[in-house]
């Protein structure tokens, strides 16, 4: 599994493009992606009752990337830690 995900905000296309090229060839450790979210996907949906046991997105990274226009993202295993086993925070 990647190590570290770099995310791009989805308006900076040129970033994107920068950013792929920069980290090519280290793909075994870094991926590149566009932000794919677009907001909470039940706005205007009424629910009586949430079925997620808690939210997936375990890193807030709406702040860096509107400050920057990307993120870092340090992938963690199931218990938490990342790949070298500390509990750590987004990726400095």
């Amino acid at each position: 599994m990647k190590r570290v995900l770099f995310i791009v905000d989805r308006n900076a296309r040129r970033l994107l493009a920068y950013v792929r090229d920069t980290f090519a060839g280290t793909e075994d450790e870094i991926e590149v992606i566009e932000d794919r979210r677009s907001g909470d996907r039940r706005a205007g949906q009424p629910s009586n009752i949430d079925r997620r046991q808690h939210d997936r997105r375990k890193d807030d990274v709406s702040s860096d990337l509107k400050r920057f226009g990307w993120a870092l993202v340090r992938r963690r295993d199931e218990a938490g830690r990342d790949e070298a086993g500390s509990d750590g925070d987004k990726a400095p």
